[in-house]
Formats: structure tokens, C-alpha cells, sequence
């Protein structure tokens, strides 16, 4: 018999770009995650055919990020 799942199928866009000097002492990245906001499921289970208990992923984050390197 098939398998049933209730995690649905999803496409997630992430971005980021990282800017570091010559010498690659130092980097700055901007970046970002779920940018379409997606809503999905990460994990799906029925609770004796009551209820579902759900955890969904994480909802658009974006920010910046630097970073110094120390010789």
C-alpha cells in the first residue's frame, strides 16, 4: 500500500553575498533565507487521530554578518 506524508513538497530561496578585501583580513556577507516567505512543515505527527502535532520552518530571515580574521 502506498506511504502517506504530510510534509508537503517546497521550494525555499536563500541568498547571500559576501564582499571581503584583498588581503581577506575582513568579510562582510548580506544574506538571506526563506525570501518568499514560504509556510512549510519541517515535522508531522497525528496524535491518535485527533489532532496533528506540527513544527513548521522558519519564516524570512535576512541580515548582515562580518567577519575579521586575527593572525
Amino acid at each position: 500500500h502506498p506511504t502517506h506524508t504530510q510534509i508537503e513538497s517546497r521550494t525555499l530561496v536563500d541568498l547571500n553575498v559576501t564582499y571581503a578585501d584583498a588581503e581577506d583580513r575582513y568579510h562582510v556577507t548580506l544574506f538571506g533565507k526563506n525570501l518568499l516567505d514560504e509556510e512549510y512543515r519541517i515535522s508531522a505527527n497525528s496524535v491518535a487521530n485527533l489532532w496533528n502535532f506540527s513544527q513548521y520552518g522558519a519564516p524570512m530571515q535576512w541580515g548582515v554578518e562580518f567577519g575579521l580574521k586575527f593572525n
